[in-house]
């Protein structure tokens, strides 16, 4: 029986194990759920590593398609939480479909890709609409982080699918001019966000609260940390979601800068171990797979942690593995178990070139 890569299982599993830590400090409450979501993700994750690794492209389609139709029954019947149509609620669970539209995205990429290839404008710009239809549903609801993190993912599985340079070009030269014209599609808490990101001194007791906590959270923290539930600005409130959106300055606060850095490494350790396999393995299909798949869990860590350091606007990213919230925790675990479902699969074959 194959074991699988422990420099992709361990660092996730520390990963986990260190939010845990945190989140029964900051919110005993939810902690009491948090862990039993963990072990339920992870013997998942488990179960998936061991399936064989076509299952995981039979369901491509399906799980794209079943997740359009859930997006858009999300914005049609769905009454706003919070301002947004994020939500399915299914009795004491909740589940927040723009997260499994991440995995579909990377999936149905990955079942298409033994035998398509991206050499003509036509399936070019069919592989962009794919990526567009969940962006723009996601976008609509309103949620303008996951949206831009599904389209991240969706350009990385793209790129192995080798379509020819000068399309990438065009696409990116049509992002950049799209760009500022979609700022006039922000809801209103958003583009108040991005001005006072720019000028945070403007309204420190409004808009621009939450991220100025943080940053204060996460150097109070200092090299060594204040200690486990001793954070002044978690414990004491000042810091708003200091267990979902801003858990790495709660993290910071608490265990301190050299801390955090570890923290910091377990995501590089699965991000450098991931893109090494990705040299070796020949299979394109599970390529995707395993750049799609570190792709959400490494963007989402290094945006989450941008916005608690105060060098990325606040929108609401949780940090993978450790944030609390069921739908990201069974995610960021179903993302690992197909990364080394696919690894296992595919030890013996040799490298392809991606370009």
């Amino acid at each position: 029986m194959k074991l699988p890569d422990l420099w992709i299982f361990i660092p996730a599993v520390l990963l986990t194990s260190i939010g845990l830590l945190i989140s029964s400090t900051v919110s005993p409450a939810e902690f009491n759920f948090q862990w039993k979501v963990a072990l339920v993700s992870i013997l998942i994750a488990i179960f998936i590593f061991l399936i064989d690794s076509e299952f995981l492209y039979i369901l491509a389609k399906p799980a794209y398609l079943l997740t359009i139709l859930l997006l858009i029954l999300l914005l049609i019947f769905n009454d706003p939480i919070r301002g947004s149509r994020r939500w399915f609620a299914f009795g004491p669970f909740v589940l927040q479909i723009s997260e499994f539209a991440k995995l579909s995205l990377i999936l149905f990429f990955a079942g298409i890709s033994q035998h398509t290839k991206l050499t003509e404008i036509t399936k070019y710009i069919w592989a962009l609409l794919i990526i567009a239809i969940p962006v723009l549903l996601v976008f609509i609801q309103p949620d303008l982080g996951s949206s831009i993190i599904l389209g991240l993912i969706g350009i990385l599985s793209v790129i192995i699918l080798r379509p020819k340079k000068r399309y990438i070009l065009a696409t990116i030269i049509f992002a950049a001019i799209l760009a500022p014209l979609s700022l006039s599609f922000l809801a209103p808490y958003q583009r108040a966000r991005l001005d006072h990101f720019i000028n945070p001194g403007d309204d420190p007791l409004g808009a621009s609260y939450n991220q100025i906590q943080a940053v204060i959270a996460v150097g109070s923290g200092q090299l060594i940390g204040l200690g486990l539930g001793k954070g002044s600005q978690s414990r004491l409130h000042f810091l708003p979601e200091k267990q979902t959106d801003f858990f790495f300055a709660t993290a910071s606060e608490q265990l301190g800068f050299i801390s955090s850095m570890l923290i910091v490494l377990l995501y590089c350790c699965i991000a450098l171990r991931s893109l090494h396999l990705i040299s070796k393995i020949k299979d394109r299909r599970a390529s995707i797979i395993l750049l799609g798949g570190v792709g959400l869990i490494f963007i989402q860590a290094v945006i989450h942690i941008g916005i608690n350091i105060g060098i990325l606007p606040v929108t609401g990213i949780p940090l993978p593995f450790m944030s609390v919230g069921g739908s990201s925790m069974l995610v960021s675990w179903l993302c690992i178990g197909m990364m080394l479902c696919v690894e296992k699969d595919n030890r013996e074959l040799k490298a392809f070139e991606i370009c």
